[in-house]
């Protein structure tokens, strides 16, 4: 990719970050900003419609409180004068105080005059309407002055603002002699009337009607579970804001929605708009004329010095002349270069020449490595046919020894048995039989000595028997406890190899008398069949020794061994530490003995 294309790809990535992350803090801040002041406002008008619904209780309280503290209804609770039921109790009074019911009772809230307005006519007032003995706050054992409720109140025509007042005296005086409740039924009218004065848009949903109503019901079950007095919900369009509207009982009875558009939000969010379309117009115009001044002072001399570089690189000049470039960073670089061509046209022939120089010497080496390859090779051979030659040698003299000299000193001890026979009696005798004894001893040494040297129970019965014969003569002859354990699959034809591992372990029993101090040896023979070689393990209970020390210490024994394993392609191991004893391992190749069967 060019170097051109690369800036204009890094410029369009810091655009679109740039633009990225105003756009997040731009609605972040102002969106959240917004919403704030929605839930502000939201607030606000709520306590509005709360406030007014406040007033028109205390309206009603306070003309509530006037009728009941006048000297003519306390007198008209007394003597039930009809004079003021027919000067005041009128249609009119109910129409001119928007009034819905009129009821004045006795101490014990039983009903002494009472009626309702309804429908531009009025009606007798039953107690099934709105049931006073049960209104809260409200005392018939003991009235005082200062008993009164004011406050919304559910009846089976409709939900309606109700005040209650004690009867007294028009100075306040008491004693108490009735209670006069007055209220209205809060309808469209009063809800148009509320939203005049507050300029804010409510619908108000009686308890029961809001049970029927799935998305109100999750509402209000929503603020009774939080214990907040307002929720708010929000639509692309409007906010809507609710609140409980208690009874006298201080019970729910209505919830309060109102509406509020969303136009200050949308305005705020179109101001980001134009504030964020602004931003990016300006800040792609200033990476415009960025883009171009890298252009021109950075991405255009740089292409021309690669220009340059690449035609000196090809014409093979490395002199360095003034570059054609104005004294800054750029014409530093090109000096620079053509300087490190020729360090690099210099290093490069002293690296050729080395590397000739190296090759004939990777020759030479090679050359020589191969050649001790094959004299170590030879040289392993000639230990095998060594060793073979010594065998061989041993088992011819063995076969002398035994059938030559033991079979020479058997004739000479039967014809000295027979002359000893023949000088019973005589003086001559008893040297006769001591020189016998003594020819008795020299065949029993030489038998011993014919084992010794090569042990015929390795050619007739096997590895496996001769090794086992072994360990019983150093059982015998020597103070450790030999124990040899082998496999019955172990046995072999190879009389080569039977030789090399019987001589093997022979030399590290011998070892072990030596230098172990053990008490017991163990040796085992065993077949390793996934990679068809036989496993030889001696080991012993004794000092143990350091591995890497014993390998720097003058002695030909152990590799000796080592030798004649790796002649036959085996695998050479002792693991050992001082008072850990020590126990030699070795493998080599094996092919199992052929199952001979006579017909």
């Amino acid at each position: 990719m060019k170097l051109h294309y690369k800036t204009a790809g890094l410029l369009t990535g810091v655009i679109l970050f740039c633009l990225g992350t105003i756009s997040a803090v731009i609605w972040q801040v102002v969106g959240s900003s917004y919403e704030k002041f929605e839930i502000s406002e939201g607030e606000k008008n709520i306590t509005r419609c709360f406030s007014a619904l406040s007033r028109e209780i205390e309206h009603l309280e306070t003309t509530t409180h006037d009728w009941a503290s006048w000297d003519d209804t306390y007198s008209f609770i007394a003597d039930g004068n009809t004079n003021y039921i027919r000067s005041n109790l009128i249609t009119q009074t109910f129409i001119d105080n928007n009034l819905s019911l009129i009821v004045l009772t006795d101490l014990k809230l039983h009903p002494t005059w009472g009626k309702i307005y309804s429908d531009d006519t009025l009606k007798e007032y039953h107690n099934s309407l709105l049931p006073l003995n049960r209104l809260v706050g409200i005392s018939t054992a003991k009235s005082t002055t200062q008993q009164n409720i004011a406050g919304f109140q559910n009846t089976h025509e409709g939900v309606m603002l109700l005040a209650v007042q004690p009867i007294l005296h028009s100075d306040n005086s008491g004693p108490v002699r009735g209670y006069l409740v007055m209220g209205r039924f809060f309808n469209h009218e009063d809800i148009e009337l509320l939203q005049d004065q507050t300029q804010v848009s409510q619908e108000y949903y009686e308890i029961h009607k809001v049970r029927t109503l799935p998305h109100l019901q999750r509402i209000y079950n929503t603020l009774l579970q939080s214990r907040k007095d307002v929720l708010f919900q929000r639509s692309d369009n409007e906010l809507f804001t609710y609140g409980i509207i208690s009874d006298v009982y201080k019970k729910p009875l209505m919830l309060l929605k109102i509406t509020l558009p969303r136009d200050i939000y949308k305005s705020g969010l179109q101001t980001a708009l134009y504030l964020l379309t602004g931003m990016t117009v300006v800040i792609l115009f200033s990476m415009f004329i960025l883009f171009l001044l890298i252009q021109a002072q950075v991405v255009r001399p740089i292409q021309n010095l690669t220009c340059d570089i690449v035609s000196l690189r090809k014409s093979g000049k490395l002199s360095s002349g003034q570059p054609p470039y104005e004294n800054d960073e750029i014409s530093l670089l090109y000096c620079e270069i053509v300087t490190l061509f020729e360090d690099l046209a210099n290093s490069q022939k002293i690296k050729d020449t080395a590397h000739k120089h190296l090759l004939n010497e990777i020759k030479e080496r090679k050359k020589i490595e191969q050649e001790l390859i094959q004299h170590h090779s030879r040289l392993r051979e000639l230990a095998s046919q060594l060793t073979l030659t010594e065998e061989r040698e041993r088992r011819q003299i063995a076969s002398d020894l035994h059938d030559r000299i033991s079979q020479s000193l058997a004739v000479c001890q039967m014809r000295l048995n027979t002359l000893t026979a023949q000088l019973k009696g005589h003086v001559a005798q008893e040297k006769c039989l001591e020189l016998a004894e003594y020819i008795q001893e020299i065949i029993h040494e030489s038998r011993t000595l014919t084992f010794e040297i090569s042990p015929p129970i390795l050619y007739e019965l096997g590895l496996s028997a001769a090794i086992e014969w072994f360990a019983e003569q150093l059982n015998k002859q020597s103070a450790i406890q030999v124990i040899f354990s082998y496999e019955s699959e172990c046995e072999t034809d190879d009389f080569t190899l039977r030789i090399l591992i019987f001589r093997a372990v022979r030399e590290l029993l011998f070892n072990v008398i030596k230098h172990s101090g053990a008490s017991h040896a163990h040796v085992h023979v065993s077949l390793i069949e996934s990679i068809k070689s036989l496993a030889i393990e001696v080991r012993d209970n004794g000092n143990g020794f350091n591995c890497e020390e014993k390998r720097l210490q003058p002695g030909f024994g152990l590799f000796a061994i080592e030798e004649r394993v790796r002649s036959l392609g085996g695998t050479f191991r002792i693991i050992s530490s001082p008072g850990q004893g020590c126990k030699v391992q070795f493998e080599v190749p094996f092919q199992a003995k052929q199952q001979r069967f006579c017909a």
